[in-house]
């Protein structure tokens, strides 16, 4: 089953429904600025989980992501068995680690499809205290992430760069 959320968004349901998923994201668009609103989302989704997600692709700048290829999945309480919370998966992304362009993937989660996507949730508990103390980014370290120093700067996957010849750009074989 699949369920149109709009600008041309598509969530494939591959089982159950997307309810609560809406649902989660409802919370979330419904602004993190109380204790309760934050436990609200964490009693929800596995936030230690939904940081080693969006590490990895900040990091590896995701090129086709977050507006599509991405997996949620939780067990729905049913027949006496209580159900869990959500978690993601990385899925779908041979498009990383590029060397010649840089993606900001800090910034996402506002428009289009990413609005229906994790990253979505991330970006709306960025400016919670204890969000930020969780994913381990300071105020300080997310401006040096920002500063452009008027040169090319590396991107993360300069360390790859070795392994490119600098004339021919063909991968090198030592």
């Amino acid at each position: 089953a699949s369920s149109s959320l709009g600008a041309g968004s598509v969530v494939v349901v591959v089982d159950g429904s997307v309810t609560d998923w809406n649902s989660l994201l409802a919370l979330a668009n419904a602004g993190i600025t109380t204790e309760a609103a934050y436990a609200a989302i964490t009693n929800r989704i596995e936030i230690d989980n939904l940081i080693d997600y969006m590490m990895v692709h900040i990091v590896a700048e995701s090129e086709d992501w977050p507006r599509h290829n991405w997996y949620v999945a939780h067990r729905r309480a049913t027949n006496g068995v209580p159900g869990t919370k959500f978690i993601c998966t990385v899925w779908d992304q041979e498009l990383t680690l590029d060397r010649l362009v840089r993606r900001n993937r800090i910034d996402v989660g506002g428009s289009g499809g990413e609005v229906y996507s994790p990253a979505r949730i991330y970006q709306q508990l960025r400016n919670w205290p204890e969000f930020r103390r969780q994913f381990g980014l300071s105020d300080w370290e997310e401006e040096l992430i920002r500063i452009e120093p008027g040169f090319a700067p590396p991107s993360p996957t300069a360390r790859l760069d070795a392994f490119f010849m600098t004339d021919t750009d063909e991968l090198r074989f030592i």
